[in-house]
């Protein structure tokens, strides 16, 4: 694992041992910041169910201006607090929070504090992406956020309500899959 592309190109990036982490591959995470290009540059970005914090890393990396790093795990929070030290990381333009996806988000979506672009990468035999994708709908109505990216398993299917603002897509890569919205 690796930081793709950016001031950190290059830069190892620890993935902690264990089935219970499932870190986004670097065709896949090249794959995505292809798609997204410059509008990371500036953007505020959360990177939920982080895990070791990879897509976040590669968003900084890539002129993000700030990332919030969210998961329940605490191994995976340390692996990511990790990676961001190998990176050397500004501390101002970081925030890495042990809360479930849905809890940091509907705090969010109260306080009108979205982000820019969010991108949420579940455990793909939980209901987390499915659960997150309804909730992050929702926000899709007001201003913000203005991209939101669940990566997921082929075999997972996300509902697309008729009359959604802006554009969804949908990415195969392997057994791996991305559903992209974009105002």
């Amino acid at each position: 694992m690796r930081v793709v592309s950016g001031s950190w190109r290059g830069r190892k990036l620890l993935a902690p041992a264990g089935d219970k982490l499932r870190p986004t591959t670097d065709r896949v995470k090249e794959a995505l910041f292809s798609i997204i290009g410059g509008r990371v540059v500036d953007a505020t970005v959360a990177d939920l169910c982080c895990g070791a914090g990879c897509l976040g890393i590669e968003a900084l990396s890539r002129g993000a201006a700030r990332v919030d790093f969210v998961d329940v795990s605490q191994r995976a929070l340390s692996a990511t607090r990790h990676n961001l030290e190998i990176c050397g990381a500004d501390p101002e333009r970081i925030s890495v929070v042990k809360e479930d996806a849905q809890g940091w988000l509907r705090r969010r979506i109260e306080s009108g504090d979205q982000p820019d672009i969010i991108l949420c990468d579940p455990p793909y035999a939980s209901s987390v992406g499915s659960t997150v994708w309804s909730m992050l709908l929702v926000v899709a109505a007001g201003e913000a956020p203005s991209l939101i990216v669940i990566e997921h398993s082929v075999e997972t299917v996300l509902d697309i309500p008729a009359g959604l603002p802006g554009d969804v897509d949908h990415r195969r890569y392997g057994e791996t899959a991305l559903t992209i919205w974009e105002r």
